[in-house]
């Protein structure tokens, strides 16, 4: 039967028992308040058997036992980070093995929300607090009456158009995203709110509007 330290394995098999990676578990696991689950992929249908955090602790290493050894591998020359505790001991863990943790978390913790339907980044528990943003596909229009850039050499030159190009962005604690403005240039890359985005666009039309109409502009704001 399930106990509060019970973990979810094959019941019908005698493969060999699986590893316990203490430092996946959560607090509440590590503190006997919650299940640890396994679920072999070929045997949807489960027993239980029993996971003794006790003898789990008992089997670390001194240094692990005593937060100077990684709880993963065992590591000592290295930095160590906190990983929580196990029962009553704090624990810590390698960079490498907190990263790869990290790495694993889907969706990562990071995030506050859903992420925008609109997103196309890969987002991972591992990312630097400056790459935490989301951002969509880009949009582009070639300024063919412009001078074309070279793309090649002196020797073989490749002349192509200036691309002028949108995307949206949005650093992950941010209220909204804004609309980037920026060229293939690489020369300048302007940040507007949403209302902004959508004056400037307003007046793009009106502008374009007055030329192909012959229309008088309306008054500046």
């Amino acid at each position: 039967m399930h106990n509060r330290t019970g973990v979810n394995v094959d019941a019908t098999t005698s493969a060999a028992p699986q590893r316990l990676d203490v430092a996946n578990l959560t607090p509440q696991q590590r503190g006997g308040l919650a299940h640890v689950s396994y679920s072999a992929t070929d045997t949807p249908n489960t027993g239980v058997a029993t996971v003794n955090l006790t003898a789990a602790k008992n089997n670390l290493s001194f240094p692990q036992r005593t937060g100077r050894a990684c709880i993963t591998c065992g590591a000592t020359g290295t930095i160590l980070k906190p990983a929580g505790t196990l029962l009553d001991i704090d624990v810590v863990e390698c960079e490498n093995h907190q990263w790869e943790r990290a790495n694993a978390d889907n969706p990562p913790t990071w995030l506050t929300g859903p992420c925008p339907t609109w997103c196309i980044a890969e987002h991972r528990g591992s990312d630097h607090p400056d790459d935490r943003n989301h951002h969509s596909t880009n949009v582009s229009v070639s300024l063919k009456t412009m001078d074309y850039q070279n793309h090649g050499t002196p020797d073989e030159p490749r002349f192509v158009p200036l691309e002028l190009m949108a995307d949206l962005f949005q650093q992950h604690l941010q209220a909204e995203p804004r609309v980037v403005l920026n060229d293939t240039s690489d020369k300048f890359a302007d940040y507007l709110s949403l209302d902004e985005a959508e004056r400037f666009a307003n007046h793009l039309l009106e502008l374009v509007l007055a030329a192909r109409h012959n229309w008088d502009l309306p008054d500046p704001e």
